[in-house]
């Protein structure tokens, strides 16, 4: 199955969803291949809700954990979720690391806390749907190994804000982004809003 059959599978299903159509494919006559085209506007969230897409916000806050002890966010999409994750906004404290695990797994880290959930409220009511991505936090040992996207984030005197951009980052099943204070015994605090959808079969994950 090629991307552009793929593609074109996705649109028909959303045309279904948002239109009430039933049945065969409601737009025969798109190409295998959906042409390039120029959009004015941006891609709206509420649109999302049809193609099984779903934005979920959250905001978790660890203390520090003493001397000689680095305090650390772990944003981690869990082998085999099923579903990419989009990260679109993130605002933290100040001076802080921001990267890509350098490895995996979760020792060292809590256990999953609940505190991502759907800002679509069509979703459900007001406590769920939990977004699949894990939530996990640290504030004893060493730092975790990381690879940083770009250069460390130190601002002095306030947050960080990564805000609104098309995409800051994508973060496929079996990867985890860590957010962490660039010192040890430092308090660290993330909010974010990310997009979860589900994987194309056919193209990578």
């Amino acid at each position: 199955m090629t991307p552009g059959t793929i593609n074109v599978s996705r649109f028909a299903q959303t045309v279904r969803a948002l239109f009430g159509i039933r049945g065969d494919n409601p737009v025969p006559n798109v190409e295998p291949t959906i042409q390039t085209v120029i959009v004015l506007e941006e891609e709206r969230e509420e649109r999302g809700f049809a193609a099984g897409e779903v934005y979920f916000g959250g905001h978790v806050s660890v203390g520090a954990g003493g001397a000689g002890n680095r305090t650390e966010i772990m944003f981690r999409n869990p082998p085999g979720s099923g579903v990419l994750a989009i990260v679109h906004a993130l605002e933290s404290n100040a001076n802080l690391l921001i990267g890509w695990q350098d490895g995996s797994g979760t020792a060292g880290f809590s256990a999953p806390s609940g505190v991502t959930h759907a800002i679509d409220r069509r979703f459900g009511d007001l406590t769920g749907p939990i977004g699949t991505v894990e939530v996990r936090t640290k504030n004893v040992g060493v730092a975790s190994a990381i690879r940083e996207l770009g250069v460390a984030f130190l601002n002095t005197t306030g947050g960080v804000s990564i805000g609104r951009r098309r995409v800051i980052a994508i973060v496929p099943p079996g990867s985890a982004l860590i957010i962490m204070a660039s010192a040890d015994n430092v308090a660290v605090f993330a909010s974010w809003l990310y997009r979860e959808r589900p994987l194309e079969r056919g193209l990578p994950s």
